[in-house]
């Protein structure tokens, strides 16, 4: 049996309670993290806003992680969408896009340390209702164990067949009053959680033990 230390955290494309984007505070608070896979939402690639960086390197180059972006839409003349960052190597990666209007959204897929994994970033509105099963459907196609991630934007989100893996509030980062990022598992269990507040985002990071057999 192995232990697996899994994080979600959206990085509001790594701006601080300071309005200001540090890449060295990003890189340094995503390796306190001490994750062995880690999912990224609100993540930038050749954006003005965060200094035309590519933020999964940044964060890869802190972390001495694999890291892959999947794209969910274009602007501020670059890329925009989720990460996934693991120690072990990342393969049969997969961005699926998600239905809804307005913001696009999607679903980052891949396999990593024996586990299939998904991190998302869904809708604020009630388009979530036809977004979870567009990412339960993605990641149903590939073996269990699986372990979903992301900013679901609601506190309890719908997912047949797989256990939340609770924690504290995660939003807002100062004062958190509500748990809407999530970490699930199908075919894992979970050891225990705890929630992180960080010197970047809006949102504090959720992290969980997981055990794989």
């Amino acid at each position: 049996m192995r232990l697996l230390r899994v994080a979600t955290f959206n990085i509001k494309h790594g701006q601080g309670p300071d309005q200001r984007v540090d890449l060295k505070r990003l890189g340094e608070a995503c390796a306190r993290l001490d994750a062995d896979v880690l999912g990224l939402q609100e993540v930038d690639i050749e954006q003005a806003r965060s200094h035309g960086a590519d933020l999964v390197d940044v964060v890869a180059a802190a972390t001495q992680m694999h890291g892959t972006f999947g794209l969910a839409a274009t602007m501020g003349g670059g890329l925009y969408g989720n990460a996934l960052l693991s120690r072990d190597a990342l393969t049969e990666v997969e961005t699926v896009p998600l239905p809804g209007t307005g913001e696009r959204r999607s679903v980052l897929l891949a396999s990593t340390s024996g586990v299939s994994v998904a991190v998302t970033h869904l809708s604020v509105s009630n388009q979530h209702t036809r977004q979870v099963p567009a990412v339960l459907a993605a990641l149903a196609e590939r073996p269990a164990p699986r372990l979903l991630m992301g900013d679901f934007n609601h506190e309890w989100p719908d997912l047949p067949g797989y256990a939340l893996a609770g924690g504290g509030p995660t939003f807002p980062s100062g004062v958190a009053e509500r748990r809407i990022d999530h970490i699930a598992v199908d075919g894992l269990r979970v050891v225990s959680t705890t929630v992180v507040q960080l010197d970047v985002s809006d949102h504090r990071a959720l992290v969980a033990t997981l055990t794989t057999a």
